[in-house]
């Protein structure tokens, strides 16, 4: 400064540079024709290329904390970013327009907003009812999948009941078949001897001895048709009983095998009840995340409405 003469000097940008302006603590920024916007040490170190501008970048400057840096192009685009880590901040406005202006817009901005936030919470109140459902969904997945195995217990309890009934009513029949043809011979064979014991005694007329054996032998085959009535009633109620031990069978066994199916599908329903309630929580979860974004961004666009109003009514009062 006080005779001029060059401390240092290095090529900053291609094509040449535009502006450089120092910090309080030394440290300067540049900008050049080729877009980009540099920060650099005393020494002529380079500590951070930011983002390259839309244009040439005519101008850059830190804030007043040396925090951040602003930098402006050819176009008029103007850009902030953090000195420590080169993250932009955002876009400034070059020509914003005036509060009354910006206050009108803002004010539409929350109406919106406060409709999107709105749909948001909505959104998010139906995905909530959807875990629920989830949640009730795996539950009954879970409780089919205990009373499937208690069911099928029972099944098998009656299968096997009905198989040893079955097993039972098959042992006997074979008895009483042989039970009613045993007395149909025997009640053949009395009705045989009491046929020619009665053409005896008729021949014979008036001898006693053989009516009173004409009337045992009737009475013997009387018994003994008596008797095979009775085992043919045994043998068909053994061959009904037969038949029912079997249809019960049957019908356990179909029951056990329906019962089985239904088991076997019982851990798969509860696996996609399982995956359906991680997707409605993850979606609840993604939905909750934007109501409350469009909430915060509401409270937002709320403070810079009163922010505005704020600069509005200092911009209209009288000067003292």
């Amino acid at each position: 400064m006080e005779n001029g003469g060059q401390i240092k000097a290095w090529g900053a940008h291609g094509g040449g540079g535009q502006s450089v302006k120092f910090t309080h603590d030394g440290r300067l920024v540049s900008a050049g024709r080729d877009r980009v916007v540099k920060a650099w040490d005393q020494n002529g170190a380079q500590q951070r290329a930011f983002e390259a501008l839309p244009d040439v970048a005519v101008r850059a400057a830190f804030a007043h904390d040396g925090a951040r840096v602003v930098a402006g192009d050819w176009t008029g685009t103007v850009r902030v970013w953090q000195t420590a880590d080169g993250k932009t901040v955002g876009p400034l406005a070059a020509n914003p327009l005036g509060v009354a202006e910006r206050l009108d817009a803002a004010v539409k901005e929350v109406a919106t907003l406060e409709a999107a936030l709105a749909q948001a919470q909505a959104t998010a109140k139906a995905s909530d009812a959807a875990v629920q459902s989830a949640t009730a969904g795996l539950a009954a997945a879970q409780k089919a999948v205990a009373d499937g195995a208690a069911t099928a217990k029972a099944a098998q309890d009656t299968a096997a009941k009905a198989k040893a009934t079955a097993d039972a009513a098959n042992a006997a029949l074979p008895a009483a078949q042989n039970a009613a043809t045993a007395k149909d011979v025997l009640a053949k064979a009395f009705g045989e001897a009491s046929t020619k014991v009665k053409v005896a005694a008729d021949a014979a007329k008036g001898n006693a001895a053989l009516a009173e054996v004409s009337t045992r032998a009737k009475a013997l085959a009387d018994a003994a048709t008596a008797e095979l009535t009775a085992a043919q009633k045994a043998l068909a109620d053994a061959t009904t009983a037969t038949k029912t031990a079997a249809d019960a069978l049957a019908k356990a066994q179909a029951q056990v095998t329906a019962v089985t199916q239904t088991t076997a599908q019982a851990p798969k329903t509860v696996e996609a009840a399982t995956a359906a309630l991680k997707n409605a929580q993850a979606k609840a979860a993604t939905d909750k995340a934007s109501a409350d974004a469009a909430a915060a961004a509401l409270n937002e666009a709320k403070a810079r409405v009163a922010r505005l109003k704020a600069a509005g009514a200092v911009a209209q009062a009288p000067a003292k």
